[in-house]
């Protein structure tokens, strides 16, 4: 699941702000599979059928996870990567990249993902409230998406700022941590990992999301693994270059937000 999927006949692709953008038909199924269950009730409510609700979420799913994806690639182009990339596949994406840039570089280029989806998520609510105030009535569809726009640009965006890695508030964690503490750091970063999982598993088992628990229940099993390697040097927050002898970053650490939102 992190690692860059393999293209296949079947991918959308086009090129956006001079960087190849390839979709996965797995993320429409995902995105069908996640939308259904609340597709229904949304439907009642606004009189419209489920297919336009549920067609009108999966739309609104891959704005949100697009831009995420943009935030990140438009920063590391801005840095000096090279041969940028977005994919998006299962419940999320990756923007791909090569080229080492500053460790200050790496944590502004995670934060701008989330923060591209705030923006998103911003700009809806600012045109929904418009309308109110302007007493506009909308077609259910497009308060719909910008109704679920909102919640995947600022509810999925601080999710992603969680201590949880591979998510961008946990990579960013690991980026400060290993500033701080070049030996050890990355094993601390994913210790906090495993405590803040556990934590927001507990919320999902609060709130009877199902999906949450078993994100987060994997999330720390998997940092908990992490945690068991040996330990490998960093560098200072200007360079962050790995030490002599520190294991290399894998691709997949690069931007793995294939859980997304």
């Amino acid at each position: 699941m992190l690692v860059e999927p393999k293209p296949s006949p079947m991918d959308l692709k086009w090129g956006m702000l001079g960087m190849p953008v390839r979709v996965s038909p797995m993320f429409f199924v995902a995105a069908v599979l996640l939308g259904w269950r609340t597709s229904k009730p949304w439907a009642d409510a606004t009189g419209q059928s489920q297919g336009a609700i549920l067609f009108t979420w999966v739309f609104a799913m891959f704005a949100g996870i697009l831009v995420h994806e943009l935030g990140h690639a438009v920063v590391a182009r801005l840095s000096g990567a090279r041969n940028v990339r977005i994919v998006l596949y299962h419940l999320g994406g990756l923007a791909i990249s090569e080229g080492r840039r500053l460790r200050w570089q790496r944590v502004l280029e995670l934060l701008m993902g989330p923060g591209a989806g705030f923006m998103l998520g911003g700009l809806c609510y600012g045109v929904r409230a418009l309308a109110d105030a302007r007493g506009w009535q909308l077609p259910p569809l497009v308060e719909f998406f910008l109704s679920s726009s909102i919640w995947i640009g600022l509810i999925w965006g601080l999710v992603n700022l969680l201590p949880v890695f591979p998510l961008d508030g946990g990579q960013i964690t690991r980026e400060l941590l290993e500033a701080w503490r070049p030996y050890d750091g990355m094993r601390i970063a994913f210790r906090v990992s495993v405590v803040a999982s556990i934590l927001a598993a507990c919320a999902g088992a609060y709130f009877r999301d199902l999906l949450v628990v078993l994100m987060f229940a994997y999330f720390a099993y998997f940092n908990w693994q992490l945690s068991r390697l040996p330990p490998s040097g960093g560098g200072g927050f200007g360079g962050g270059q790995p030490a002599q002898g520190a294991e290399p970053r894998q691709p997949w650490e690069r931007d793995p937000d294939w859980w997304k939102g």
